[in-house]
């Protein structure tokens, strides 16, 4: 049996992955709001540290269940896909939810088997000005914390 050598290069994938742009983070710098922020005397916890865009800042809510984090996407935007980074302290179970008016609250995604770390919820797009994870159950005796929190349209 004769092989063919592959017509493709790795510099063509190469130069094939330079060109390929991020998805927009729809909630990078919007104003968010939380149910509540745990108090420490050394940082802040506020809910604006989850779309700073630094890592080493984070959300970190009450140490009780039914906690909630959201943000304003500043308009109607197409919203798919949220992704998650988890500080040690996550929720085992949560559901993303969306919103026009920051009152009426449809679940779009929901989970009971939560990790922690990253975690990507995908859903059928659907347009939206806010977007609220909505933690239900905790996976540690901490709150729920959130270093980062991106919202893409698909």
């Amino acid at each position: 049996m004769r092989v063919r050598p592959c017509p493709q290069s790795y510099l063509d994938t190469w130069n094939a992955t330079g060109a390929w742009d991020r998805p927009a983070n729809l909630a990078r710098g919007g104003a968010a709001s939380a149910s509540s922020s745990e108090f420490s005397v050394v940082t802040s916890y506020r809910p604006g540290r989850a779309v700073d865009g630094d890592p080493a800042t984070r959300w970190a809510g009450d140490w009780s269940d039914d906690q909630w984090w959201s943000v304003d996407l500043r308009g109607a935007q197409t919203v798919g896909r949220v992704v998650l980074d988890w500080e040690a302290a996550h929720a085992a179970a949560y559901r993303v939810e969306v919103s026009d008016d920051n009152r009426t609250w449809r679940t779009v995604w929901q989970t009971t088997s939560g990790r922690g770390g990253l975690e990507t919820a995908a859903f059928t797009p659907t347009t939206a000005r806010y977007v609220r994870v909505h933690g239900t159950e905790r996976a540690t005796r901490y709150g729920y914390s959130l270093r980062e929190v991106a919202v893409h349209a698909r």
